[in-house]
């Protein structure tokens, strides 16, 4: 699969390995939970995963592509900050 780099108001130090609540809602499929932010980026471009650790086997991961800028304009900051450093509802 091949990574997509946009603009976005975030940047690397903003979002790298802090935690993040989650829900991601398309016609067909609901995904929430928590997960951690895996930053890329490529000049003035970044491009943002949701990494989710496996409950059943810490050694697997899942991660969540956020393929539009849209997406990643969503991110906030959480207002619990005991429960995630950001929320991203999308």
């Amino acid at each position: 699969m091949e990574r997509i780099y946009y603009k976005s108001k975030w940047r690397y130090e903003d979002l790298q390995d802090k935690k993040v609540q989650f829900t991601l809602t398309t016609q067909k499929l609901s995904v929430k939970g928590f997960g951690v932010f895996q930053v890329h980026v490529r000049g003035e471009l970044v491009s943002i995963d949701i990494v989710v650790r496996d409950q059943k086997n810490e050694a697997e991961h899942i991660h969540h592509q956020l393929y539009e800028t849209s997406l990643a304009d969503k991110i906030e900051r959480h207002p619990d900050q005991s429960v995630a450093d950001f929320r991203l509802l999308g």
